[in-house]
């Protein structure tokens, strides 16, 4: 697990009212047993849904001028865990705030209830022996004396995992994911929880919401001007040649959720200058194709262009994916002129077959919509997408070879 720290200045983050809830919760306390990552997620929600932070072990520290150790050895763990509910029952006073509790905190039962009172309880959870990489030599972890072992790190962790469990709204395992990750699934978790969404702070949601609705009308501007150089060429073609090598179009914009996941996932924050330079699918433009040879004419076409810059092509159609995929893809970027000047817009042009866009549009709905991965019998319908896949392209093949054997004597 890694702390990727950064301010991100597009997080149209909200917190939702749980089932069952009539009034939304203000604050987010994080529980979980030492070494899950509380402290490292709760700064990165601090910064990510701009609320304040308040690190319950850090706070008794300052206020007792020990280390947790020390006020165990000194006074006692009863004597801490009754700071620690007098604390945690002032904190629920207040709102928009990230909580870190120690790892005792939600056992006592009346913890949960002032937990419950304003907050969503976030476990975050993680197998024994990443506990034991990540703070089993750390001596400032006075439970774990006695246990300094996986083992005995795991009979502790079955001991509380019951009051853990039962105190949490959400559990969020954190082996092997980066903090931003965790915060993602936190978030994401949430708001599939809810009936509908209390905003944590309008001021930031709106002023941010406009930042990033300003980005997606340049990306749609960028689409516009790719189109129209397309309906330029087909248009040619059909008064010159007397056809048409573009069927029809598409295009969209990648949505919110799926640019904030896919930042995520390559280990990026939610920012709009990682958006514009990490990303360059948002601005999605298909171009399907009667023919195979008119992909190519298509892509040629569109590298001639003087002020359209190929970044990368990948060619699936003369080197098919795996699962039978087959497309020809242009990462592209065209200057768009704005009122306060030129701006470079990239965008991804994929130009296939009406044949492999019927498939792959299909195979997409299949395999993602209904979740195919998770299902018995998965390895044979992929066997079986892929036949299908086979089939269009001999097809796809076939009906090239009779446009060939036609344009020997008629230019169609």
């Amino acid at each position: 697990m890694s702390d990727n720290k950064v301010n991100p200045s597009l997080a149209n983050v909200v917190l939702p009212a749980l089932e069952n809830n009539s009034v939304s919760r203000q604050n987010i306390v994080l529980i979980g047993f030492m070494g899950t990552g509380k402290s490292s997620v709760a700064r990165y929600l601090h910064d990510m849904c701009h609320m304040k932070l308040a690190e319950m072990d850090d706070i008794l520290a300052d206020r007792e001028q020990m280390s947790i150790p020390e006020i165990f050895a000194a006074k006692g763990e009863e004597y801490f865990r009754t700071q620690e509910t007098n604390l945690l029952r002032k904190l629920q006073e207040k709102k928009n705030l990230i909580i870190s509790c120690g790892g005792g905190a939600a056992l006592r039962e009346e913890n949960v209830s002032i937990m419950k009172q304003n907050s969503y309880v976030i476990l975050l959870t993680a197998q024994p022996d990443t506990i034991y990489k990540r703070v089993g030599s750390d001596e400032n972890r006075p439970v774990l004396d006695g246990r300094r072992s996986p083992q005995g790190i795991r009979e502790l962790m079955d001991k509380r995992r019951e009051k853990y469990e039962a105190a949490a709204d959400i559990i969020v395992e954190t082996d092997q994911k980066t903090i931003p990750q965790i915060a993602g699934e936190i978030m994401q978790k949430l708001s599939q929880k809810s009936h509908w969404l209390a905003t944590i702070n309008p001021e930031i949601f709106i002023g941010n919401a406009k930042k990033f609705n300003n980005l997606m009308m340049m990306y749609r501007c960028a689409i516009r001007e790719i189109r129209t150089k397309l309906e330029v060429l087909d248009d040619e073609f059909s008064n010159n040649y007397n056809r048409n090598p573009i069927s029809f179009i598409k295009t969209r914009i990648k949505k919110p959720m799926s640019i904030y996941q896919k930042l995520l996932h390559l280990g990026y924050d939610f920012t709009e200058e990682n958006i514009v330079n990490q990303l360059n699918d948002v601005a999605g433009i298909r171009v399907i194709c009667p023919f195979i040879d008119d992909i190519y004419t298509v892509a040629q076409l569109l590298t001639q262009q003087d002020d359209l810059k190929i970044v990368r092509i990948k060619d699936y159609i003369k080197n098919p994916k795996p699962n039978g995929y087959r497309s020809y893809h242009m990462i592209v970027e065209i200057p768009v002129f704005f009122s306060n000047g030129k701006t470079p817009m990239r965008a991804e042009i994929q130009i296939r077959t009406i044949g492999m866009d019927f498939w792959a549009s299909l195979e997409h709905q299949l395999r993602y919509k209904k979740n195919l991965d998770n299902i018995e019998g998965y390895e044979k319908i992929s066997k079986e997408l892929q036949k299908c896949s086979q089939n269009i392209t001999e097809t796809d093949n076939h009906m090239q070879a009779i446009k060939d054997m036609i344009g020997d004597f008629y230019d169609i």
